[in-house]
């Protein structure tokens, strides 16, 4: 016996119900006011942060990225669906290129948790339970950053040069 297989279209419901939906837009909304939250840490990151304070900084970006992970998702998943569609294109560039205006606005992270001695990222590390991984990850691309501005200029590149193909 044979089974046959109906192909149907696939549902990114679980994401969003559609691009055009209050949803999607609201999320947009609330990783602009987000990120507007996350900036004002910037003044808090200093080598002797509090790790109940630094957790919360942690996950705050964790969230960001959460967020942004779903758009990005939604938008690569619809355009993979059918390349041609010309409205998934656009949708799926305008989302990469609010998503890296996003990344460079959360740069100042990255960039101070690299620099940080590592008697404190040791530290701090201890106490961020499942996000200790990452924080450490983060630590071995410290030979290779460079300066925020030029960080941020190889991001927007990005989005229109290698990995745009």
């Amino acid at each position: 016996m044979t089974a046959t297989y109906q192909q149907q279209r696939w549902s990114l419901d679980a994401l969003f119900p559609g691009h055009d939906t209050p949803e999607f837009s609201n999320t947009i909304q609330a990783l602009e006011k987000a990120i507007e939250k996350f900036e004002k840490q910037r003044d808090k990151l200093k080598s002797d942060i509090d790790q109940n304070a630094f957790l919360k900084i942690i996950t705050e970006l964790e969230e960001i990225t959460i967020q942004s992970n779903r758009l990005y998702g939604y938008a690569g998943l619809w355009f993979s669906e059918d390349t041609q569609n010309q409205e998934a294109q656009a949708l799926q560039a305008r989302v990469e290129q609010f998503l890296v205006g996003l990344q460079n606005r959360t740069l100042f992270f990255s960039l101070w948790w690299k620099q940080l001695d590592k008697k404190n990222a040791k530290r701090l590390m201890a106490g961020a339970g499942d996000l200790e991984y990452w924080l450490e990850e983060m630590r071995h691309f410290t030979p290779y950053t460079l300066t925020e501005p030029e960080e941020k200029v190889i991001n927007i590149k990005n989005v229109t040069g290698s990995s745009a193909l």
